[in-house]
């Protein structure tokens, strides 16, 4: 089987070497590209070829929801996953109506990150445990 080619977006490096290590240990998933804000990951998004793209939303630079909309310019076919601390149903659903396949909760366990990649990658929508406080 032909692992699912991952582009990772994450400015934080401990969380991306983090992710980095643990997506590697599955035998579905190749990391293709890891950039560290949306500007780095317009360059690759054009400059690599990969199947999902797993976007942090909070970065400098660029954020992911504008490095979202640009993306999908480029390649409307494109899948992309965000992920964050927020907890805003507001706002997640904002990022799904941009375009986002889906959305996960940053302390999310490595699971449920291959989760949302493979059916992502399977066309799919993935929403993550959300709770929202009122």
């Amino acid at each position: 089987m032909e692992k699912i080619k991952l582009l990772l977006v994450e400015d934080r490096d401990v969380i991306r070497d983090c992710l980095k290590l643990l997506l590697k240990r599955s035998d579905e998933i190749e990391i293709v590209a890891a950039a560290a804000d949306g500007l780095e990951a317009l360059f690759y998004a054009q400059n690599v070829k990969y199947d999902v793209i797993l976007m942090d939303y909070c970065m400098p630079e660029m954020n992911g929801f504008d490095a979202l909309k640009h993306i999908l310019e480029i390649n409307p076919d494109a899948r992309v996953i965000m992920f964050s601390f927020i907890n805003n149903a507001y706002e997640i659903r904002e990022l799904m109506e941009e375009g986002s396949y889906g959305y996960i909760n940053k302390d999310s366990e490595i699971n449920v990150y291959r989760e949302a990649i493979k059916a992502v990658y399977n066309g799919e929508l993935f929403l993550g445990t959300i709770t929202q406080s009122v």
